[in-house]
């Protein structure tokens, strides 16, 4: 009976000793850097103050082979923490912030080989101490998808060629010039020329039509592929052009021909055989 009393025993204490709630692992705590890098372990749970005013605290992946840098989150001018544009956009998705002690909470995402994950802080010059390479450089920044040396040696040369002028006068006229005089790249017009393609029977997205109706669209190619390796007739016409015509249909009419190989065609109308049928995939009016 002993015996059995120390086994429950035995059995009751070892049961309150696996049963023990286990301490949860707490987020490591960082803050950015006055200067220089702080690297973080790829993986960990992480909490970061957020920036202060008039700074930005970013996290970036970098590659030690080429030191190139990744955006992977950031928090600017003391808001939250939020997810960039770049490869991490799409994963870290379980940012949470605290307005009390002014900071977030995320999961550092997992790095390869030759990759760290670092906090930088960037603050905001506002005391003439930047040149002019760097100021149009924040420039078009802001007002272009991104800046190129070329915008930012025409700045500078206008700069230099005029001494009149200042940044913030160039600024004033290239909004002005890209607003009223250079046309403007529109997706819809690039969509359009190329949503259209080439067939010769009706279909869902649109009918056929006559060639004369208003909105009519032609294509740019008086030939298709399906024309190789048939016969092409060519006459002169009174006018002087010359009729280009595949199974009996005159296909074009051009003033003058040049073949490709650089063969003299010496105005020798006749039969030909098409080789070779290079044609484009888009339409016009």
């Amino acid at each position: 009976m002993c015996t059995l009393k120390v086994i429950v025993v035995l059995h009751a204490l070892l049961l309150q000793v696996f049963l023990l709630p286990t301490a949860k692992a707490e987020a490591h705590i960082y803050a950015c850097p006055d200067s220089g890098l702080t690297e973080v372990t790829s993986g960990e749970s992480i909490t970061v103050y957020k920036s202060a005013a008039g700074s930005l605290c970013a996290l970036t992946r970098v590659e030690a082979s080429d030191s190139a840098f990744a955006p992977v989150a950031r928090s600017y001018d003391g808001y939250d923490w939020e997810r960039v544009a770049g490869p991490y956009r799409s994963t870290l998705d379980n940012i949470t912030c605290d307005d009390v002690t002014l900071s977030c909470s995320f999961t550092v995402p997992v790095a390869e080989a030759n990759q760290t994950f670092v906090l930088t802080k960037y603050e905001y010059s506002d005391d003439n101490s930047l040149d002019i390479k760097e100021e149009a450089a924040r420039f078009f920044e802001q007002c272009t998808f991104g800046t190129t040396s070329q915008d930012v040696q025409s700045a500078m040369s206008a700069i230099d060629s005029n001494d009149g002028l200042n940044l913030p006068t160039y600024f004033s006229n290239w909004l002005y010039d890209q607003v009223e005089n250079v046309p403007p790249t529109l997706h819809r017009a690039l969509w359009r020329g190329r949503a259209m393609s080439r067939t010769d029977v009706p279909l869902r997205e649109g009918n056929l039509n006559h060639p004369c109706e208003i909105g009519a669209r032609w294509r740019r190619a008086s030939f298709d592929r399906r024309d190789r390796l048939k016969m092409m007739t060519i006459t002169k016409l009174a006018s002087g052009s010359f009729a280009m015509a595949v199974d009996g249909h005159i296909r074009t009419v051009v003033p003058s021909i040049q073949f490709e190989s650089d063969f003299p065609f010496n105005e020798a109308v006749g039969d030909y055989l098409l080789c070779k049928v290079d044609a484009p995939e888009t339409y016009e009016k």
